[in-house]
């Protein structure tokens, strides 16, 4: 399923040094054109009057113009195959490994209270978001987050009921099912996305063209407010009568040329000269952000329209289709109106399109008026399009991680089972995968220094929380069942609130152990459990915990040195499973293969030796 990036790479930009070319031979046609037009003019007025001289003038003209709609098409063209190309790029060093480069990292999702992002990578420097996101739009960039770190909001897994809505076994079946099955929505939808990478690349590049605007929620919400701009009758038809009264006047004036219609004319542009002038504050404060946004209109025009050529199967992307095919003619409004209020940003134009045709005027008008038929359903329509950009980030584990697979998501239990499961982080030439399973266990994974016990937990969590979000997964095969992930992994001291590292993870563990007594859909994460305090109390905090978790029937994954505590792993329901190194000589190598049982060896005194401490 991977594309060919290199070819792709060079056909980009073998086509836009094509476009290129074209682009400076018709920049110096429009320069001749316009040098032409300049010299018949200067000919016709200042020597001979000529009508062929006037007509050639005429000619050059719109010959210059024409060139000018050409060239802007050329233009258009050479910036998408540039974009293009870029994208390409950006996917080879995802391929490659180079993905860390990347500059938007979703730093701003970082919540160290979150119950995952940190421990596993999800958000901020050396991300999953930093790796798979493709979205160039706030909305986009909103709904991949929420996709990673919120996927229960939409898929609730709160079996808890109260008085007021008590909720039988019966329903909560029913919303399990309805929540796997949008799942599985999802899950069709990123497949059918995956199978064409051109095309994907296409819609990436038009979001680009947007780009990530974090006023777009302020632009959201002037579009859905339905507040009038004048809250006089019949404003917009005295405005309207006024304008096409100053048309009829010009008109006049050209054929008859009385200085009764050049006076009655300068009253009128006075008139709306003063209207413009004290309505100025009052259309900028109605007009608000959507006046400077009209660039980022046009392209959501070409999305839509590249959406509705398309045929698709899944039905998610079906639903988007129809949904951005009701959305269409409104967004070519709001663009064309957007484009209307931009020509009065210039202070001079602005002076002579309101002195005219009271310009921002009309402007208001168009834009209250579409918000009365549209405001109601314009945040749906980008909320739509975020999750089209969302879906595509997904689509990308398939183009760049070696091994992929759409994991079954299964409704009930709490069974993992997985295939070939790797850290879709690490670059597939390093990349170590390994089978795993577990079930309505806790599992013990022993292990050495660097031996790769918390990778492989990782690992097992960031698929898990792929596979929530209906994405594709880095195994060959995996099932698993929707669950809440909590973890306790990276643990720091705070400082200014006086709490220790030891103190901290207390305080993580404490709320698993909360929400494992709440709820059988947790599945937790412990890496080296509590390596802050002594190793007395270590090992005998550690069998209180697990003991504590063993007995609320948890499930999840628990790692350490100690090999004292793997010893409860002879109970039912814990499990032990280890990692340890090979020695060949003076050198230790390490295969980060999870094998069943306690670790069979330690590192720590070979390490000391190795680097001359002992």
């Amino acid at each position: 399923m991977e594309p060919k990036y290199r070819e792709l790479i060079d056909q980009y930009e073998t086509e836009a040094s094509k476009w290129n070319r074209k682009s400076n031979l018709m920049g110096a046609v429009k320069l001749a054109l316009f040098f032409v037009f300049l010299f018949l003019e200067v000919t016709f007025w200042g020597v001979s009057r000529s009508a062929v001289c006037g007509l050639a003038a005429g000619i050059s003209f719109v010959l210059f113009a024409a060139a000018s709609v050409f060239h802007e098409e050329i233009i258009r063209i050479l910036e998408e195959k540039k974009g293009l190309c870029e994208i390409v790029k950006a996917d080879q060093k995802r391929r490659s490994g180079e993905w860390t480069a990347f500059s938007d990292t979703g730093e701003e999702y970082v919540d160290e209270e979150h119950g995952y992002a940190v421990d596993l990578d999800i958000v901020g420097q050396n991300s999953l978001f930093q790796f798979i996101n493709r979205t160039h739009t706030y909305f986009g960039r909103e709904k991949l987050a929420a996709a990673l770190l919120q996927p229960l909001d939409e898929h609730p897994l709160d079996e808890q009921s109260s008085d007021e809505h008590p909720l039988d076994k019966r329903t909560l079946h029913e919303q399990v099912l309805h929540a796997d099955d949008e799942i599985r929505r999802r899950q069709e939808a990123v497949e059918e996305l995956a199978s064409d990478y051109e095309w994907a690349a296409r819609l990436e590049y038009y979001f680009s063209k947007i780009g990530v605007d974090c006023r777009f929620p302020e632009l959201i919400a002037e579009l859905e407010n339905p507040r009038l701009f004048l809250p006089f009758r019949h404003a917009d038809l005295f405005v309207g009568l006024l304008r096409g009264v100053t048309c009829v006047t010009i008109a006049l004036l050209f054929i008859y040329k009385t200085n009764e219609i050049i006076c009655f004319l300068g009253i009128l542009l006075l008139l709306q000269l003063a209207l413009g002038m004290l309505g100025d504050y009052h259309i900028k404060n109605y007009l608000g952000y959507t006046r400077t946004a009209a660039g980022k209109m046009a392209p959501y025009c070409e999305i839509i329209r590249a959406w509705g050529d398309r045929s698709f199967r899944s039905e998610r992307l079906c639903m988007i289709q129809a949904r951005l095919a009701e959305a269409s003619e409104g967004i070519q409004k709001l663009s064309r109106i957007s484009s209307h209020m931009r020509y009065t940003i210039h202070p001079v134009s602005r002076f002579i399109l309101d002195g005219l045709l009271l310009w921002s005027f009309q402007n208001a008008f168009d834009f209250q008026e579409w918000k009365l038929q549209y405001g109601e359903q314009v945040r749906q329509w980008f909320m739509l399009l975020g999750e089209a950009e969302s879906l595509m980030s997904f689509s990308g584990l398939a183009w760049n991680c070696s091994t992929v697979c759409l994991p079954q998501i299964s409704g009930s239990g709490r069974r993992i089972v997985a295939q070939k499961i790797g850290h879709p982080l690490l670059g597939n030439e390093e990349r170590v995968c390994n089978d795993f399973r577990m079930e309505d266990s806790i599992v013990m994974i022993s292990g050495s220094n660097m031996s790769g016990k918390s990778t492989f937990m990782r690992t097992v969590g960031i698929n898990v929380v792929l596979a929530g979000a209906g994405s594709y997964v880095c195994a060959e095969r995996m099932s698993c069942p929707r669950m809440r992930i909590l973890t306790s992994m990276r643990i720091a001291d705070r400082t200014t609130e006086g709490i220790s590292s030891f103190y901290a993870e207390l305080l993580r563990i404490r709320r698993i152990i909360d929400a494992a007594a709440e709820s059988d859909r947790l599945l937790f994460f412990i890496d080296e459990i509590f390596r802050g305090t002594n190793s007395a109390d270590r090992i005998k905090g550690a069998e209180g915990v697990i003991e504590k978790l063993h007995s609320l029937n948890a499930c999840g994954i628990i790692t350490t040195h100690d090999l004292e505590i793997c010893r409860l792993g002879d109970k039912k329901g814990i499990v032990n499973y280890s990692f340890y190194e090979e020695y060949r000589g003076d050198e230790m190598y390490f295969d980060y293969q999870i094998k069943e049982g306690i670790s069979k060896t330690t590192n720590a005194e070979f390490l000391l030796r190795k680097v001359g401490i002992l």
